[in-house]
């Protein structure tokens, strides 16, 4: 996969953690490395990462909810996901 320009961005403005971003301007050099290490990092990482699914307008959105859903051998309580459709 090619990383274009956009995504680049996209990854260092909109998805990298706020410390980073903010830690390029501190004035301890050792925190604007370590927030430069950490952002060349986000970036290597999705330059193997398969493309994201493209989004087809016709198809609708289900909203996922989340339930409790409590486990009969342990007696524990867990998180589970579902579609409104799933519910009814």
């Amino acid at each position: 996969m090619i990383i274009s320009q956009e995504r680049i961005a996209e990854l260092l403005l909109l998805e990298s953690p706020g410390w980073c971003r903010a830690g390029l301007t501190a004035p301890d050099e050792r925190l604007r490395e370590r927030a430069a290490d950490e952002l060349a990092t986000l970036v290597y990482s999705h330059l193997d990462a398969p493309d994201p699914p493209c989004r087809d307008a016709r198809q609708m959105m289900l909203p996922l909810q989340l339930c409790p859903v409590v486990q009969a051998n342990e007696g524990s309580t867990a998180l589970a996901a579902f579609s409104h459709r799933d519910g009814e």
